[in-house]
């Protein structure tokens, strides 16, 4: 029912006049969909079992952002578990800013994320 729901959405989708807009919808939709049916540690390929995603909230308007699209998907009944990671730099050993590995394995494990606007870092 809810990824009808999507579908639905997508075909309305193909008539706006953004290309950009369609374009991303109709991807995440497969996105979604093939990281069901290639997820190893899935049970089950139903299209409506529940798939996590990685969420990086992100910096500025970012987190209600992402607060928003998190209540969208609610209410169409998206079947998705919301995994947050921050992606804030934090400084190594080496005196490097790298992203936190905990994001990093996020990402490598759900194959799929949503991610907020985030703040360019100024040298």
């Amino acid at each position: 029912m809810s990824f009808a729901l999507l579908r639905h959405f997508a075909t309305t989708c193909r008539s706006t006049s953004s290309i950009y807009y369609r374009r991303t919808f109709v991807t995440s939709l497969h996105l979604l969909n093939e990281t069901n049916t290639n997820n190893s540690s899935s049970t089950t390929n139903s299209i409506d079992s529940p798939r996590t995603v990685t969420l990086i909230p992100g910096d500025g308007i970012g987190p209600e952002i992402s607060n928003s699209v998190q209540k969208i998907f609610d209410a169409a009944d998206v079947p998705i578990n919301w995994e947050s990671v921050d992606v804030t730099p934090v400084k190594s050993a080496d005196g490097k800013f790298r992203i936190p590995l905990r994001a990093i394995e996020s990402v490598t494990k759900n194959r799929i994320g949503l991610k907020g606007p985030l703040a360019t870092r100024k040298k």
